[in-house]
């Protein structure tokens, strides 16, 4: 099942645009913890623009996301 989820990031500076994957993940509630969201990154469940990627990966604007969910498959497309 592939869904397709526009989240939203609101920054107040240039300089706080980019933001680490895991914390993304947590403050878009994707996952309950950041902790959860490292364990879901390490463990390849979670692909950036199609390949795996790093705990400290940073995400901005326009940047695709594929997350599994136990039989669930999300695409999220940061808006």
């Amino acid at each position: 099942m592939l869904i397709e989820i526009g989240a939203t990031v609101s920054a107040t500076d240039s300089n706080t645009s980019k933001i680490r994957i895991d914390k993304w993940l947590w403050a878009a509630r994707f996952f309950k913890t950041r902790a959860a969201a490292k364990t879901a990154i390490d463990g390849g469940k979670v692909h950036f623009q199609g390949q795996r990627c790093k705990v400290s990966k940073t995400v901005d604007v326009g940047d695709k996301l594929t997350i599994r969910q136990g039989f669930d498959e999300k695409t999220v497309v940061i808006t």
